[in-house]
C-alpha cells in the first residue's frame, strides 16, 4: 500500500479533527488529511455554518465543537485565528505543520530505502533524526553493475514482506514515478514524502471540481495507470464516501467517450508526463476542460506538453534565482515570436498568469502577438515573464536583458506575486527563496535588507515606477503597466468563490490591492476586472482561454488607441 512518510502525530489519533474555515487554503489541508486516510469531522465556518456540507462532512461554528473536549481545530500556517471572544480556546487550535511527525508503523518495521544516491543520503538522515535504522538499500535492475555494497541489492517483490517498509528515496519526480510502477505487487508498505504535487494541491482546482461533482451528483471518473497512486486517491475518496463511477487506465482514455462532459467530471492520476500530456489531449478534444471545472488532477496538470516531458526546464538564473529554459539550443528565458527587422519590438513581463510555453494554453501576450500581426502590423514580441517572478523580478530582468533587446513598447502585467505574506522586506525576491529552500543550500540564515512594514501594493507600486522611469528615460520606450485582474478578495464572496480563491496567506495582500489600486494613476488598474464572471480562471489566479483572450483584447485597445504602432 502507498503511504505518506509523515502521518499525524500520535496525541492526535483519537481526536476529533475539524478543519478550520471553508477556503482554498482549508481544501488543501483537507486533501492532505483525506490522503493520509485521515477522517475529519467537519469544517469551522461561521458565516456558513449549517449551510450544506463539503465532501460530505458539514460545516459547523466555532461554539458548536468547544464543548467537546476531544475536538481538535486544524488551522493553516497563515490563517489568522484568535481574537478576544476566542482566545480561551487557544489550546484547541493546531497548525497543520504541527500536526505532522513520521509515520509511527516505521517504527515496527524493517525500513529499507530504494535508491542509493543524494536522495537516499536525505532520507536516510531524516529517518536516523527521528530514531529509525536503515536495514539496507534496493534498487531497479538497471543499476545491477553498480552495485559494491552489501547492504544494497537489486529490488525483488519477493524479498519483502509485510513487516517490512520501503521508503522511496529519490530527487527527481520522474525516478519516482519509475519505481512506483516496479513497486506494484510489493507486500510491504511503500512510503512516499508527498502525494500531490504542491502545484496541484494549493493551486489547481481538485478542491472545486469534487465538491462540485458532489453537489450536482456528476459522474467521478479517475483516469490513469492503474497504480498504487490510483489505488491511494479511490481509497481517500472512499473514506468520504465519495464514490467513482469508474476507472479508465491510460491505454483505454478513449473509453471517456461513454460519459457526458456536462454530467461527469474526470481526476487525472497518471503521474507519466508523455503519457499525461496524451490524455489531457484526448480529454480536451472530448469536451473536458480545466475551467469547465469538470477536469482535474493530482499533478501540475496545466503545464505545457515540453515542462511535462522535460524539454523546458528552469536552470539557475543568477540573477532572480531561477528562470525557464525552452529548449537546449536557446538557453535563455525570453520567449520570441515576429520579425526581428521590425520597429515594434515588445516586451511583455509578469509571472506565470503572463508566461508562454509554462503551461498548456496560449497566453494572452503570445495571442496579443498574433492579434497585432493579423491587423496588418510587423511585431517582434519578447515575453519575459516567468512563473514565480514578482514585480521585483521583472524589473531585474529588464535591467539585464532590455538594454540589449531594444525595446520600443514594455508591458508590465502584475501584482498577483506581491499579495503574498512577507516577514521581513518585501525585496525578499520569492524566486530565489524557493531556490534556497528546495535545493537545501540555506547553510546560512539569508539577508533582505531592512525590516519594512509595507502592503504589498505599495511596495508593487514603488516597483512599477521604477520600471516606468528606467523603460522611458533609458530605454526610449512607451511604458504600459497594469495591475492584473485579481478574485483573491471580494467584498461579497460565495461559498463556491471562497473555496476557490481564498488562500489565508494572500488575503492581506489581495485587500491592499483591491482597496489602495486607483483608476486615475500612471497604470492602468483591472483588478476588479473579472470579479463574478465565470470561466476566466482554471485556478485561483491563472486565467483560462478566455480569460487570456479578454487580456489580450484589452492590452491591444489600449496600444492602437495611443496610435504608438509604426
Amino acid at each position: 500500500m502507498l503511504k505518506l512518510l509523515y502521518n499525524i502525530k500520535q496525541e492526535y489519533i483519537s481526536k476529533s479533527l475539524y478543519i478550520w474555515n471553508t477556503n482554498r487554503s482549508s481544501m488543501r489541508i483537507f486533501w492532505e488529511l483525506a490522503t493520509r486516510l485521515i477522517d475529519i469531522k467537519g469544517f469551522i465556518d461561521d458565516e456558513w455554518k449549517g449551510t450544506r456540507l463539503i465532501y460530505n462532512r458539514p460545516i459547523l461554528g466555532l461554539f458548536d465543537v468547544t464543548e467537546d473536549e476531544e475536538a481538535i481545530i486544524v488551522v493553516s500556517e497563515g490563517a489568522i485565528v484568535l481574537n478576544d471572544e476566542n482566545i480561551h480556546l487557544e489550546k484547541k487550535f493546531v497548525k497543520y505543520s504541527q500536526l505532522l511527525s513520521i509515520d509511527k508503523e516505521l517504527f515496527n518495521r524493517n525500513v529499507y530505502l530504494f535508491g542509493n544516491g543524494e536522495g537516499a543520503k536525505r532520507y536516510r538522515k531524516i529517518l536516523h533524526k527521528n530514531g529509525i535504522d536503515v536495514c539496507g538499500y534496493c534498487v531497479s535492475n538497471n543499476y545491477q553493475n553498480n552495485i559494491s555494497d552489501e547492504a544494497l541489492c537489486i529490488y525483488n517483490d519477493d524479498k519483502y514482506t509485510e513487516s517490512d517498509a520501503i521508503v522511496v528515496a529519490v530527487l527527481r519526480t520522474d525516478y519516482l514515478n519509475d519505481i512506483i510502477d516496479e513497486l506494484r505487487g510489493c507486500r510491504a508498505d511503500v512510503y512516499i514524502e508527498a502525494f500531490f504535487d504542491v502545484a496541484a494541491i494549493a493551486g489547481g482546482n481538485i478542491a472545486t471540481v469534487i465538491d462540485k461533482t458532489l453537489t450536482e451528483n456528476r459522474n467521478l471518473v479517475l483516469c490513469g495507470s492503474d497504480d498504487l497512486f490510483a489505488d491511494l486517491i479511490e481509497s481517500a475518496l472512499d473514506k468520504y464516501n465519495i464514490r467513482l463511477s469508474h476507472k479508465i487506465f491510460s491505454e483505454f482514455v478513449f473509453d471517456i467517450l461513454s460519459f457526458d462532459p456536462e454530467a461527469t467530471s474526470v481526476i487525472v492520476s497518471e503521474k507519466n508526463g508523455e503519457i499525461r500530456s496524451f490524455i489531457l489531449e484526448q480529454l480536451y478534444s472530448f469536451g473536458y476542460h480545466f475551467e469547465k471545472l469538470n477536469l482535474t488532477g493530482i499533478q501540475n496538470y496545466m503545464k505545457s506538453k515540453e515542462v511535462q516531458t522535460g524539454k523546458s526546464c528552469y536552470v539557475t538564473d543568477t540573477l532572480v534565482g531561477y528562470s525557464m529554459r525552452y529548449s537546449k539550443s536557446e538557453p535563455i528565458m525570453w520567449k520570441i515570436f515576429g520579425d526581428k527587422k521590425t520597429h515594434n519590438r515588445i516586451i511583455i513581463l509578469g509571472g506565470s498568469t503572463s508566461a508562454e510555453g509554462v503551461f498548456a494554453i496560449e497566453s494572452w501576450g503570445h495571442k496579443l502577438h498574433r492579434k497585432l500581426i493579423n491587423k496588418g502590423y510587423s511585431v517582434q514580441t519578447f515575453i519575459g515573464a516567468q512563473e514565480g517572478y514578482d514585480v521585483l523580478s521583472e524589473y531585474l530582468s529588464l535591467l539585464r536583458d532590455g538594454i540589449y533587446i531594444k525595446p520600443s513598447i514594455v508591458i508590465s502585467m502584475s501584482s498577483v506575486n506581491n499579495v503574498m505574506a512577507f516577514s521581513n522586506n518585501r525585496t525578499n525576491l520569492k524566486c530565489m527563496v524557493d531556490r534556497i529552500i528546495n535545493e537545501g543550500i540555506n547553510k546560512f540564515d539569508y539577508y533582505s535588507g531592512f525590516p519594512v512594514d509595507e502592503s504589498g501594493y505599495s511596495f508593487w507600486i514603488r516597483l512599477e515606477r521604477l520600471i516606468k522611469y528606467f523603460v522611458e528615460n533609458e530605454l526610449d520606450a512607451k511604458y504600459y503597466g497594469f495591475a492584473q485582474p485579481m478574485n483573491m478578495y471580494m467584498d461579497k464572496m460565495s461559498l463556491e468563490d471562497k473555496i476557490f480563491f481564498q488562500i489565508d496567506e494572500n488575503t492581506e495582500g489581495a485587500k491592499s490591492f483591491a482597496i489602495e489600486s486607483r483608476d486615475d494613476d500612471f497604470y492602468i488598474n483591472l483588478n476588479s476586472l473579472f470579479l463574478h464572471k465565470n470561466n476566466m480562471y482554471y485556478d485561483h489566479c491563472h486565467y483560462s482561454d478566455e480569460g487570456n483572450e479578454w487580456l489580450s483584447n484589452e492590452v491591444m485597445n489600449h496600444m492602437i488607441k495611443d496610435n504608438i504602432l509604426k
